[in-house]
């Protein structure tokens, strides 16, 4: 199981993705077929979403607009994305950008014996990159897949690129290839 994968799928929540609320990122729905894509690809492949998930008083809330509070519409998984008969789909819920950061995501991986981390979602400045930073620092593999990953503008997307190859030195694939996946990921 040296390569075991997972896809990790950061905030594909309504609030992020559909509509057009303050934290809502341009072109963000245009990520959903892509990682559906991705999702349908090997029914073995392990799917986490780790998603904001918010009380009124967070202190984020101070930071940023109010998004993704527990109960809402706007804190659920968009619905193209949930799965709810497939196994191996987890949700784990973060109060702040990183996912790792008092949340049992770390412990799952762990426990499901995954080592390298497929990385998607939105912010890609934000929480996606704190994400493949928490990736890093516990030693798993990363790829990231640009055309599944957006910014709130070009500049935070560049911003995220630079970081994800020349800081964490990761794979950084500009687009999904189901090809190049199959012949990758044999251990599903």
């Amino acid at each position: 199981m040296a390569n075991k994968p997972a896809l990790l799928v950061v905030d594909m929540l309504n609030d992020f993705c559909i509509g057009k609320g303050p934290v809502c990122v341009p072109y963000g729905k245009d990520l959903i077929p892509k990682i559906r894509d991705i999702i349908e690809w090997n029914p073995n492949l392990t799917v986490i979403h780790a998603v904001d998930f918010h009380f009124e008083n967070d202190p984020e809330l101070k930071r940023w607009p109010r998004h993704a509070i527990q109960g809402t519409e706007g804190a659920e998984i968009v619905k193209e994305l949930q799965f709810p008969g497939r196994l191996r789909v987890h949700r784990v819920e973060k109060r702040t950008i990183d996912c790792f950061y008092k949340t049992r995501l770390a412990d799952l991986i762990e426990g499901l014996y995954i080592k390298h981390l497929i990385i998607v979602g939105v912010v890609s400045n934000i929480c996606v990159l704190a994400a493949i930073h928490g990736a890093f620092i516990r030693n798993y593999k990363i790829t990231a897949i640009e055309d599944c990953i957006r910014a709130f503008d070009p500049a935070g997307q560049a911003v995220t690129r630079y970081q994800a190859q020349n800081v964490y030195q990761i794979d950084w694939w500009e687009t999904w290839d189901q090809e190049k996946f199959t012949s990758q990921f044999t251990e599903l």
